[in-house]
């Protein structure tokens, strides 16, 4: 995983199932920086092994400060609804991704803004609305943590759920957008109620 401009690169060697080893492969970035680049390493690797759950970690340090973590894992085993239908892993996402965006842009474009948005989300504070992250081409991705589903669709969708402050700053911000996402919030668990 690359962090930064600055290219320090982190690695994690999977030593046995159930135990990783997360270090700094190089450069060495700044001491103070090296705890923060390991723990975000960790988090985006359990992040893509939504089963997998953290038991315990370990401190890897030498004279020269710390190295890396030792992380000890279990696989969680599969949780079922009253329907006895299998249930997401906790940290996971049912996502639906429209019809209209797939045939305009394709699954790879569609994976990759959901990736991005759910990356994002996750350094968000506000998990108890739903997020609503909208790109330049018009393509919007509602975030919903609490029913951990999220939805792909074209704004078209989502506009009239807006509220008229919400629509006149994403017609701001479309109109000179500025970073990857505009970025507001719907009260409560609006993908439940879709």
């Amino acid at each position: 995983m690359e962090s930064g401009a600055d290219e320090v690169k982190t690695v994690v060697i999977e030593v046995q199932p159930g135990w990783v080893c997360v270090k700094i492969a190089n450069p060495r970035p700044a001491a103070e920086r090296v705890e923060l680049l390991l723990k975000k390493t960790i988090e985006h690797w359990f992040g893509a092994h939504p089963n997998f759950v953290i038991d315990r970690t370990e401190n890897i340090s030498d004279p020269h400060g710390m190295q890396g973590f030792n992380v000890y894992y279990h696989e969680a085993a599969p949780q079922y609804d009253s329907q006895g239908q299998p249930l997401p892993p906790p940290g996971s996402f049912v996502i639906e991704i429209l019809q209209p965006v797939l045939e305009r842009y394709g699954k790879e474009y569609a994976e990759a803004v959901v990736e991005h948005a759910i990356e994002t989300g996750r350094w968000l504070e506000e998990k108890k609305s739903t997020q609503v992250f909208v790109n330049p081409r018009q393509v919007v991705f509602a975030l919903d943590w609490t029913a951990q589903r999220g939805m792909l669709m074209p704004l078209a969708q989502m506009e009239p759920v807006l509220n008229p402050g919400q629509k006149l700053e994403l017609a701001n911000w479309l109109a000179a957008p500025q970073g990857q996402f505009f970025v507001t919030f719907l009260p409560g668990s609006w993908l439940k109620q879709t």
